[in-house]
């Protein structure tokens, strides 16, 4: 199984940063494409348990994949990732938007600071972001904050070599980390080195037994 970490607090992770966008492409991700201030991002994935019954008990019972929800918060938001997200339409100085703008499905890719100063590095596979509103409000006493835009996206999966994928993270102070994929994390969209449908440690387990 994987190695245990010794120091119970090395799992604790705080802070966001470095959030990036990938869009796929047919049937590829692209190069991932920086996104500046982020502030928050929220995913949450549904599941529907499924039970099947037989002699009067539940005989089966598992947890099956709905997609999900996210948001992502930054401030503000420039023409080139405004054109990223949305699938809007570049103009001379600005951008403009059309009713058949479509968003590309993509991968977020972004980290979080783990105790110790390491890395948590997080990739969400399926995401297609919503349009967002345009507001503004007056400045009083010489007082006003930055615009933060929040914008919803859903979460699908994606798959690969028979598996659907929803999200990965490596953690960069493990034992078993691949350090060319943590090097190369915002340069091309990774995927689990070496995966199985019943898990790493499910292999590995078996292959001591």
């Amino acid at each position: 199984m994987a190695a245990q970490n010794t120091n119970p607090k090395m799992k604790l992770c705080k802070g966001f940063k470095n959030i990036h966008f990938a869009p796929y492409v047919n049937g590829n991700f692209e190069t991932p494409t920086r996104i500046y201030y982020g502030k928050k991002i929220e995913n949450k994935f549904k599941y529907e348990s499924s039970a099947n019954w037989g002699d009067d008990i539940i005989v089966d019972d598992e947890f099956i994949y709905n997609g999900g929800d996210g948001t992502l918060d930054v401030l503000g938001l420039s023409r080139q990732e405004q054109i990223l997200l949305f699938g809007n339409k570049q103009a001379k100085g600005g951008v403009y938007v059309t009713d058949t703008d479509e968003a590309p499905t993509g991968a977020f890719l972004f980290e979080r600071r783990k105790k110790g100063g390491h890395k948590r590095l997080y990739v969400v596979y399926c995401c297609k972001c919503s349009p967002v509103d345009v507001s503004a409000e007056t400045i009083e006493d010489g007082k006003g904050n930055y615009e933060t835009k929040s914008i919803p996206y859903t979460i699908g999966s994606i798959e690969k070599d028979g598996i659907n994928y929803i999200y990965f993270f490596v953690d960069t102070d493990a034992n078993d980390v691949d350090n060319n994929q943590v090097t190369n994390w915002y340069n091309q969209v990774q995927f689990p080195i070496n995966p199985t449908k019943s898990g790493f440690n499910q292999v590995e387990a078996n292959t001591k037994q």
